[in-house]
């Protein structure tokens, strides 16, 4: 698979799970005592290298 394609299929299995709570939640909102769940996601990101006035990349 491609990269591109693993991506998106990532993206379709947390849309998929935010549907599943939206759903259940829905279904559940007038039942007595029924908390919602909500769903949440962290994005982790590489830090950015910065480059000094030569054009070098600086160390972190």
């Amino acid at each position: 698979m491609g990269e591109t394609t693993l991506i998106h299929l990532s993206r379709m299995i947390a849309l998929e799970r935010k549907l599943d709570i939206l759903a259940n939640n829905v279904a559940n909102a007038n039942s007595a005592g029924f908390r919602s769940r909500e769903l949440s996601f962290r994005e982790y990101l590489k830090p950015e290298k910065k480059i000094d006035e030569n054009g070098n990349k600086e160390r972190p």
